[in-house]
């Protein structure tokens, strides 16, 4: 884990984490799906500078990521928001009722993905390309929805919505934890 933690937290700033500068577009299907489906407190897991931000309100987005200049420059652009700079396998996570993971599992090696989604709770949304042919087992472990599905059931979740690009071949995943018995 720790070549892909120097890798994204590393001294090359954001260039890896935001190809075309720190402001690239959000597609408008995806900020509908994403914001149909949080709730609450969302925590966006890996939010880089922050574009996701602006689909919340100050009071319900808290932004985190490992690479500190990612996070300086989205306090730059988004001030009145609240960002904090936190390792992927730091621990726990920041309480939330929904987790943003827009790719960003897609970067955790297989043999620390079942950990890291351990570590989330309530509702957690997944978005990335979901199509293993473009996996090159370097720096993007693309995985199938049925990974994530089979991982996450695991721990106790259960898949209430998705959506699939047909346009590109990305995902959007929401998943829900069970309740108890």
């Amino acid at each position: 884990m720790n070549k892909y933690a120097t890798y994204w937290s590393g001294s090359k700033g954001v260039d890896r984490i935001t190809p075309g500068g720190p402001e690239v577009p959000i597609y408008a299907q995806d900020a509908v799906f994403i914001q149909t489906w949080s709730k609450g407190r969302v925590c966006d897991f890996g939010c880089g500078t922050g574009r996701f931000s602006s689909l919340f309100t100050p009071d319900t987005y808290l932004g985190v990521d490992q690479n500190e200049e990612a996070i300086n420059i989205a306090c730059l652009i988004h001030p009145e928001f609240q960002f904090d700079c936190i390792g992927w396998m730091d621990g726990t996570v920041p309480p939330a009722d929904t987790y943003l993971l827009y790719t960003v599992c897609l970067h955790i090696p297989d043999d620390s993905l079942s950990e890291f989604l351990s570590r989330f709770s309530n509702r957690i949304i997944i978005a990335e390309c979901m199509e293993p042919r473009f996996r090159n087992n370097q720096f993007n472990n693309s995985r199938s929805k049925q990974d994530y599905i089979d991982c996450l059931c695991e721990h106790g979740f259960q898949l209430k919505a998705e959506r699939t690009e047909q346009e590109r071949p990305f995902t959007l995943l929401v998943f829900d934890q069970k309740e108890e018995d």
